[in-house]
């Protein structure tokens, strides 16, 4: 089930109808209601899914996943809290714009949430970033290459200094030549980094390394 039939809540729907899962989905306005009725092989409800009766007609009772998408945070908020404790719905995804109100969510039921400013976050790094760039990301965890500028405090640190960070010295290219470092070696200007972890240490390790 989706809630709120938006830019993001459309999307959603028309690719797990695309998929081929059973798609309902409850938005307030009625254009957008047609809209999707029209467009995607989905049931819709026109109704305020805060309302309980609302989220009884449209049988969430019987979703295995709802996401909560709509443009207002107390809204995806209280729709969660009523599909987790009132419905029981198994999965409960909600989007907040606003960091804030993740404990929120997490407090009323929801059982993922997605920030926004998270979002917003990573794709300005993404825009203005000219020293690293991913090579590979899974379950919260990332291979990045990084290219040390040559004011960087990594410079003149050894390996064992870089991974005390929380990060994994997977490989050094040195003059366009991979190498396998050792724990003595030492980082040099211009040298790329292929280092690995997480990608809360990964950040913490990129404002470092271009803190010069």
């Amino acid at each position: 089930m989706v809630v709120g039939g938006g830019y993001i809540g459309f999307f959603l729907a028309k690719y797990f109808a695309r998929r081929g899962d059973r798609v309902v989905v409850v938005e307030k306005r009625k254009p957008l209601c047609d809209k999707i009725a029209k467009e995607i092989d989905a049931t819709v409800f026109c109704g305020d899914a805060t309302r309980v009766e609302v989220l009884e007609d449209a049988e969430v009772d019987k979703a295995d996943v709802l996401l909560a998408v709509t443009g207002r945070d107390n809204v995806n908020i209280r729709v969660a809290e009523l599909a987790k404790k009132r419905f029981g719905v198994p999965l409960v995804v909600v989007r907040v714009d606003e960091a804030e109100n993740m404990r929120k969510a997490i407090e009323a039921g929801a059982d993922k949430v997605v920030c926004m400013d998270d979002f917003a976050e990573y794709f300005a790094r993404v825009v203005t970033a000219k020293g690293y760039r991913y090579l590979s990301s899974f379950d919260g965890e990332a291979i990045l290459e990084v290219d040390v500028p040559p004011d960087s405090p990594v410079i003149g640190q050894d390996a064992r200094e870089i991974e005390s960070r929380g990060v994994r010295l997977l490989l050094v290219v040195q003059d366009g030549r991979p190498v396998i470092p050792s724990s003595e070696y030492v980082v040099k200007a211009d040298d790329k980094l292929i280092v690995f972890g997480r990608k809360e240490e990964l950040e913490e390790f990129l404002d470092y390394a271009f803190s010069g």
